[in-house]
């Protein structure tokens, strides 16, 4: 997988998010998806790149960042709510979940 760069991924590769903490990746503009094993059991709900970093939110709070979308470490978000949707922006990462929760990167 190739890294993410300022604000999206490079190449026609792709990220995506899934059930028991797998990640999906893929190359050639989608035409090929690799399951990947977050190091998580819980599920992803959101998936985003932005300044050669990847974030992955979910369940009970769930972060994992990745620096090649295939090894993740598990980040403390501070929150139980699912978290169930990530972007980026302005130099901050953002997340969304249940009960109005939203918090940001530092």
């Amino acid at each position: 997988m190739a890294g993410c760069g300022g604000g999206g991924g490079s190449g026609g590769d792709g990220l995506g998010g899934g059930g028991a903490g797998t990640t999906w990746t893929a190359r050639d503009s989608g035409t090929y998806w690799t399951a990947q094993n977050s190091g998580t059991g819980e599920h992803l709900k959101g998936v985003t790149c932005g300044n050669g970093t990847f974030v992955a939110v979910g369940k009970e709070g769930t972060i994992l960042t990745s620096s090649d979308g295939v090894n993740w470490t598990a980040q403390k978000s501070g929150t139980s709510a699912w978290l169930k949707g990530v972007t980026y922006g302005n130099g901050l990462f953002v997340a969304v979940g249940g009960g109005g929760t939203i918090i940001t990167s530092p």
